[in-house]
């Protein structure tokens, strides 16, 4: 059993739908809930042990885990056993190489987004030249009227 319950607030105690279920349940069963904010867990402010639960988002959980010294695992974005349910065909790439599927007109449009937890761009459809544009443009010295002389960093992701 839990002694109590650490549920993230988006601010002035407010809280997204899951959190408002878990606190209702916490409540019913007697649980002490305390609600903290991102930056309270990024600063280990909060007395984190086996006995307590904690939810929130992503970067929340990293951070809960760090604290306890629990290893985050890599991004699993895509099971085996869902492949079915995809009803498209997923492949490991990067960003270089939508690139030159774009550029070369190898494929009509790709789906692309980061393999890796660090959000680099937003997952999006490439079709045409200026969908990489505004994926690029933002960390890049090219501007729209100069063309990507030479592929990106090899940013992996996920077609």
């Amino acid at each position: 059993m839990f002694t109590s319950a650490f549920l993230e607030e988006c601010g002035n105690g407010k809280l997204r739908h899951e959190e408002q279920l878990l606190r209702s349940e916490f409540e019913r069963r007697g649980v002490p809930v305390v609600l903290y904010t991102a930056k309270r867990i990024h600063r280990r402010q909060l007395p984190l042990s086996r006995d307590t639960f904690i939810a929130g988002d992503v970067d929340a959980m990293h951070g809960a885990m760090r604290q306890m010294g629990i290893e985050i695992p890599a991004p699993h974005d895509y099971p085996a056993c869902l492949a079915s349910f995809m009803h498209r065909r997923v492949w490991p790439s990067t960003l270089g190489a939508v690139q030159h599927q774009v550029m070369e007109g190898g494929r009509s449009s790709v789906f692309a987004k980061p393999s890796s937890r660090s959000k680099s761009f937003t997952g999006r459809v490439f079709d045409f030249m200026d969908d990489l544009a505004s994926t690029y443009w933002k960390s890049m010295t090219a501007t729209p009227s100069a063309p990507i002389k030479s592929p990106p960093a090899p940013t992996p992701t996920c077609c």
